[in-house]
Parts: C-alpha cells; structure tokens; sequence
C-alpha cells in the first residue's frame, strides 16, 4: 500500500507539470528516507571513535593554559550535543517507518478493525471506535509523523550549523577583545581604553541579539507576530539570517511549523537539546562501601601505570610510572607538564625567568611554528624547580628530569628514569609533590599531589 498524501491536491488541471511530479515522487519518498537515514545513523556512529580523539586533544588543550582553551572547550561540547541530537533524530525516524511498514504488513493480512470479531461491551466498543478511527487513518498518522521527523533531522543538522556559525562569530571577537585586553597583541598601548569597552559592549549586544533570534526559533516566530517589534527585529532578523544561513534551512522550518505534528518536534528542540546534554553527563549510582578516590597509598590507579592500559582521559593530570611491578634495573617516571596549573607557579618561583614571546598556533603535519627566545637549560630548571619526587618518604635529591614529549600520553613534560636494581623486594612508594597556588591569601606553597606505589 502507498502511503497516502499528506497534503490536499487541487484539481490536476490547475496544477503545474511541476506539481504533479512532486506528487508522483513523495508517494515512494519512504524507500529514499530509510536508505539516507540509515546511511546517516551509520556515519554518525562511525564518526564515534574520532570524536573521543578530537575530546582528548581538546581536554589537554585545556591543561596547557593555551588561549584557545576555552573557545575550543565550548565548541566541542556544542559539536558533542549536536552529534547526539542528531543521531537520535534519525533514530527516531527509523523507528517510526519501522512501525509504519509494519502497520502496512498487519493491514495486508488483517484488513481494517472489526469491532464486532471482538465483541467487547458497549462502553468499551464505543471509545475504541472513536478513539481509534480506522486502521487506514492509524497508518496515514504515522505516515505524516515519520516525513516530518525526516525532515526534522535534517532541519537540526543545518540549525547546528548555522548556530555554530553564530558561536564562532560571538568566540571570533571575544578572543580577539581578550588579546586586546591582555596585551597578547603587543598594542594595548596605542588602544584606547574606551575602544575595548565599546568591543565588550558590543559582544554583549551580539549575543543578546542571537538569544532574541534563538527565543523567536524556538517559539516559532513569536516576535515576528508582534506588530510593535517588526520594524526593530527585521533587520536583526535579516542580519542574523545571513551571519547564520538561514537560507539553508528556512523553507525546512517555516513547511515543518505550519503543521501540528511539525510544531510539536520544533517546540521540543530545546527541551530536547537540554535533556541531550545531560545524558552526556549522566552517571549511575556507584557501591556504597567503596571508595570514590584511588589517592594514597592504599588504592591502585589503573590508569597511572602505563603498561596496564591504554592511557585514559581521566588520569592524564597525574603522574605515571612505567609499570606496576618494576622487572627492569630502571623505572620510568613520567610528569605532565599542566600549563594552566604550572605556568602561575614557575612565573612565582622565578620571576626573572623570560617568558615566550610567540604562542604557537599550527596545522599538524602541515605548519608549526616554534619559538627559540628561550633556551632548554633556562628553562629546565624552572620546571624541576616546582616539582618535588619522594621515594619511600625520602626526598631525592638532583634529580635529572628531561624533557620529553611522551608518545602514549602525547603529552609533553618531565621523564626520569629511576635506578630500582638496589632497592629491596616488595612494594616502594613515590610521593609527588607541586608548587602551586594554595589559595589567594595564602598564595603558593608546596602541596602533595599524588602517591604511586609499585613492586620492586
């Protein structure tokens, strides 16, 4: 059985060629939507192992302190969201043509309902026959609910990237004030300071003006129903569609929201795309009488011994050692250098040291672009200068870190190779300590970071 059309037909006469191939073509538009659903639904779960890569660049971006830190730490929990969202849409639409083709297969055996084969009392016959209708109208409804929620997702995919265009517009000038404001440009000095105020108020401006443009979204076009607010919102209107797109995605919206079914998917955007993001974050209730923390000697940290596992995100803060159980005459004894946390302390610990003078941006096998104002053996000492390593509550002394950039946890920092060929069998403990900012009014001292046990 085709699917039944959706919309009313005029008379054929009346109609274009155009119309009336249209006609001819949404009749098996339902074969092309599964095949493009599916296709979609399989590349976006493909795309799964690169955006957990993409989220472990990202998250050591933000230990090192870069500029780009925050921009770039907004833009994937925006692309994260987007991903999801998406992906469920489809779902969704499989699952709706799921159930509609299986409708059409019970109606080929079973025929429309018949009431009195099921010989149920008056009341209850009554409410079913007009609650239900006819099996045929049941399979139109669903007809009508799987189109629009094919249409929907691709209505998001294009919104998504129209509002990420609008985020990278609002970051664009929020990184280029901030470079104003903290000298990075090296012309603060010939910037008037009412110029940077204005700058602020502006981006102020712009985002308020994108959150009137996302409330007229979501409430589909409620300012533009008002009389008072259509000379000032259109040409916000305007200038926003072009900054967004929204030429892209316009005749998806405004065709969806002139339809019931269409405008109750629209309203739950929002409320979807909140419900989405918590579900990223969501964890389950964990055992009662085990503890949450594996800090101490008496807990084990798979994640700090590198031969275990596959190094993991939530470990990539902490200090490693090579192996749990030291077989060889040395141990491996890797530090992350954490730029966020590290730099204020070197910058406290030696404020005659010189700092960088470029902060590197570069396309990875393509450009990079390094800075030599500084030397290896001056900085060095900096960084050895704010870490402290106890062996068995024994602090070493001259400990000759290098540099290194290690290959598993592609993070750069302080390797150390300990001699153990003379320690005694059984377990050894080694006890971190950081120079770091304790608080404001108490300012930086040393403080523990972390203890790693191994066997010997």
């Amino acid at each position: 059985m085709r699917p039944v059309d959706k919309r009313k037909k005029a008379p054929t006469s009346s109609r274009s060629k155009l119309q009336v191939w249209l006609d001819k073509i949404q009749q098996d538009s339902w074969q092309l939507e599964l095949v493009i659903s599916g296709v979609v639904i399989f590349l976006l779960l493909g795309a799964t192992p690169a955006m957990s890569q993409l989220e472990y660049k990202i998250d050591l971006l933000k230990l090192s302190g870069h500029y780009l830190d925050f921009a770039s730490n907004i833009g994937f929990s925006y692309l994260q969201g987007g991903h999801l969202i998406i992906t469920l849409s489809f779902i969704v639409h499989l699952i709706f043509r799921g159930f509609w083709i299986g409708a059409i297969g019970l109606r080929s055996v079973s025929g429309d309902f018949d009431y009195q084969a099921l010989g149920f009392q008056p009341r209850f016959d009554a409410w079913l026959r007009t609650r239900l209708g006819s099996f045929d109208s049941f399979i139109e409804r669903l007809e009508i609910q799987a189109s629009i929620t094919f249409s929907l997702g691709f209505l998001l995919f294009f919104a998504f990237i129209s509002s990420g265009l609008f985020l990278l517009a609002t970051m664009g000038i929020g990184s280029f004030v901030g470079l104003l404001i903290n000298d990075k440009l090296g012309f603060t000095s010939r910037v008037n300071t009412y110029f940077i105020i204005v700058l602020v108020l502006l981006i102020f401006g712009f985002v308020f003006l994108g959150l009137v443009y996302l409330f007229d979204f979501a409430t589909l076009g409620a300012v533009k129903k008002r009389r008072w607010a259509q000379r000032l919102y259109f040409p916000i209107y305007r200038f926003l569609g072009w900054i967004t797109l929204a030429r892209f995605y316009r005749p998806f919206y405004y065709n969806l929201i002139d339809h019931p079914f269409g405008r109750k998917l629209v309203r739950l955007v929002i409320p979807g795309i909140f419900i989405a993001t918590l579900l990223i974050d969501l964890e389950v209730g964990r055992n009662q009488f085990f503890p949450t923390s594996t800090a101490g000697a008496n807990a084990l940290s798979a994640g700090v011994y590198l031969d275990r596992d596959e190094f993991s995100k939530p470990y990539f803060e902490l200090p490693s050692l090579q192996s749990r159980i030291a077989v060889a005459d040395y141990l491996e004894i890797f530090i992350p250098y954490l730029g966020r946390d590290h730099d204020p302390a070197i910058r406290d610990k030696f404020p005659d040291l010189p700092t960088s003078t470029l902060r590197s941006v570069g396309i990875d096998g393509l450009l990079s672009v390094e800075d030599e104002s500084i030397s290896i053996d001056t900085l060095l000492p900096a960084h050895v200068g704010i870490h402290r390593l106890y062996l068995n509550d024994s602090l070493l002394q001259n400990v000759p870190w290098k540099f290194y950039h290690h290959p598993l946890r592609d993070q750069p920092g302080l390797l150390y190779e300990l001699p153990v060929y003379d320690l005694p069998r059984g377990e050894h403990c080694l006890t971190f300590e950081v120079y770091q900012k304790i608080s404001r009014r108490a300012g930086f001292d040393w403080e523990e970071w972390r203890t790693i046990c191994f066997l010997r």
